[in-house]
C-alpha cells in the first residue's frame, strides 16, 4: 500500500509525501526489493530540491541534494544531485561550505567529464574564501592538468600571484 501511495503522490509532484511513503516501505518491509524503490526515493528527493531551487531557496535545495548520496548512496542520480548542491552553493557565495562538496565530487568521480570544471570551481573558490596558498595550489594543479595553453597560462600567472602574496616566492 505504502508503495502505491509513494507512486501516486510523486505523480501528484507531492515529492516529500512521496519520500515518506517510500522510506515507509523500507520499514515495514527491510527485506524488499530496494533497486527501484532506491530510485524513486532518490528522485523525490532531487525533485524537492529542484522545488526549492526554482523557488530561489538554494540554501534548502542544496541540503537536498546533499540528502540523495545520504540517503541512498548508491543512485544513478547522485553525482549530479552533488554537482547542482555545490552549484546552488557557490551561487549562495557560501564559498566554505561548496568546497568540501566540491572536493568531495572530484574524489567520488576522478573519471567524470565535469572534473576539470570542478577543479576550476574548487580554485576560484577557495580564492574567494580568503585560502590563498590552497588556491595557488589548485590554480597550479589546474596548469598542469589543462590541455589549452591560453588556460594552462592564466592559471600559472594567478598561481604566481597567489604564491607571491602568501610569501611562497619559491613556489
Amino acid at each position: 500500500m505504502w508503495r502505491v501511495i509513494g507512486h501516486a503522490r510523486f505523480d501528484l509532484e507531492d515529492y516529500a509525501g512521496a519520500e515518506t511513503a517510500y522510506l515507509e516501505v523500507v520499514r515495514l518491509d527491510p527485506e524488499t526489493e530496494r533497486a527501484e524503490l532506491d530510485e524513486r526515493l532518490a528522485a523525490t528527493i532531487f525533485r524537492q530540491a529542484e522545488v526549492h531551487r526554482a523557488a530561489g531557496e538554494l540554501l534548502e535545495a542544496s541540503a537536498d541534494f546533499l540528502r540523495v548520496g545520504a540517503v541512498v548512496p548508491g543512485a544513478a542520480i547522485r553525482a549530479q544531485a552533488e554537482y547542482d548542491a555545490a552549484a546552488a552553493l557557490l551561487e549562495l557565495e557560501a564559498w566554505g561550505e561548496a568546497i568540501p562538496v566540491l572536493e568531495a565530487y572530484r574524489d567520488r568521480w576522478p573519471e567524470d567529464e565535469a572534473v576539470a570544471e570542478i577543479n576550476r570551481r574548487i580554485a576560484v573558490a577557495r580564492l574567494n574564501n580568503g585560502d590563498r596558498a590552497e588556491a595557488a595550489e589548485e590554480f597550479r594543479a589546474l596548469a598542469d592538468a589543462e590541455g589549452d595553453a591560453v588556460t594552462r597560462r592564466e592559471a600559472l600567472v594567478q598561481a604566481a600571484e597567489l604564491y607571491e602574496e602568501t610569501g611562497d616566492v619559491d613556489a
